[in-house]
């Protein structure tokens, strides 16, 4: 029998032994599993860190965004502004030639501007023709231009 509680003692013990060893790879296990964890953490922290400046950046860049949009649409409205005085501008130059040729015409002398190549006068379209194939130094006046005119003789 004391051979038998020999081998049950030499199996506990080597029992035990395996069952150290066990315990001292899991707490390994356990050591690694806790650095492992902590480098995590760390690394987590330092991730939220950098989303952190990111999302300020991207924030910023917003603002730049936002501020460079409404300098471009101010920009845009005033060329959209200049084009319409340019052609306003254009349209008022436009009318004052015109203007301006009235005036000139109104202030031409009577000759060459009527529509039958005249004056605007219908006695001048009448006589002026006449008094043009006439003698150049007329002795009556009026009364002989009109009759040299109409061919009526002096």
């Amino acid at each position: 029998d004391r051979n038998h509680f020999a081998e049950e003692l030499d199996f506990l013990k080597q029992m035990a032994e395996d069952e150290e060893q066990t315990l001292e790879v899991v707490r390994r296990a356990n050591q690694f599993l806790e650095k492992s964890y902590r480098d995590l953490e760390a690394h987590t922290h330092f991730l939220d860190q950098q989303r952190h400046e990111v999302q300020q950046e991207v924030d910023a860049e917003r603002g730049v965004l936002r501020q460079d949009e409404r300098a471009n649409a101010e920009l845009k409205n005033r060329l959209e502004q200049y084009r319409r005085e340019l052609v306003n501008s254009e349209k008022d130059r436009v009318e004052a030639k015109k203007q301006e040729q009235k005036i000139r015409e109104m202030n031409l002398p009577a000759s060459g501007t009527g529509p039958f190549g005249g004056s605007n006068s219908w006695a001048t379209t009448l006589v002026g023709s006449y008094a043009a194939k006439a003698d150049p130094a007329p002795r009556g006046g009026v009364q002989s231009h009109l009759q040299g005119g109409l061919g009526l003789g002096a």
